[in-house]
């Protein structure tokens, strides 16, 4: 008979079994670009799961109004896409990437930014702001990530020739710029803080990478301009009065 111990490891293995060894630090060193953030700007993983957690333990135990069925949805859909890039992302080697990497992570901003393109009747209660929190978090960071992974596959997927670090450094830049630029009654402030986080991690490993060089300055001087441009867009201002019914959005 199969005793408890043993049946949690071989559960445990089945789990992991396409999980490979290359962690998140390796493969930011496996597949550097010019527009790869410091370390610190990943252990916002570590918060949105404490975030999630916090919202599912509020929606089920308190007497707050439960998440919705489209919220709990969305959530799902985006951590199985999450998932699916973590695993993908374990299996990838200097000389292999797979195409996954790619294609599955810009499905987590589009499910987790479905309950903030369509907000439920309570967004003012403080549950509703908890749970707006958790996928303005959420969608914020994995739209930049999901820019990043596309560069990253343009420069070392071998499947678009002719394009150089600096080239897709600067795509990068410009997609973010895009994104950053959104008007800010669309974007919560902590979808603001988020693109502060991810542009100071990107200057600071680019100035602490060693000498600079003229072939990459374009790049440098494009993620201080978006770094520029995250704090512009992250600092208060004064609500003009037709803007006090959307307040709610700028928690």
């Amino acid at each position: 008979m199969m005793s408890p111990a043993m049946f949690s490891t071989d559960l445990l293995r089945a789990l992991t079994a396409g999980v490979g060894s290359t962690t998140n630090k390796l493969f930011s060193d496996y597949f550097i670009t010019r527009v790869t953030p410091a370390a610190f700007v990943f252990f916002i993983w570590p918060v949105i799961g404490v975030l999630q957690l916090v919202a599912l333990v509020t929606s089920s135990l308190s007497p707050a109004r439960p998440m919705t069925q489209s919220e709990l949805a969305s959530l799902a859909a985006a951590n199985a896409c999450a998932i699916s890039w973590l695993f993908s992302a374990s299996v990838s080697a200097p000389m292999h990437l797979p195409l996954q990497q790619a294609l599955v992570l810009p499905g987590v901003p589009l499910f987790a930014g479905f309950p903030l393109r369509n907000p439920p009747p309570r967004s003012l209660s403080p549950s509703g702001r908890l749970y707006r929190l958790v996928f303005a978090v959420y969608s914020s960071f994995t739209t930049l990530a999901a820019c990043l992974a596309l560069i990253v596959e343009l420069q070392y997927g071998g499947r678009v020739p002719l394009l150089g670090p600096e080239l897709c450094g600067s795509l990068f830049l410009a997609l973010s710029a895009f994104v950053l630029s959104a008007p800010r009654r669309n974007r919560p402030l902590a979808s603001r803080l988020v693109g502060v986080l991810a542009f100071s991690g990107i200057v600071a490993r680019r100035l602490g990478s060693g000498p600079l060089s003229a072939a990459s300055a374009a790049t440098l001087a494009g993620s201080v301009a978006c770094l520029a441009l995250a704090v512009a867009k992250a600092l208060p201002r004064r609500l003009s009065d037709e803007e006090y019914e959307g307040a709610e959005k700028l928690f």
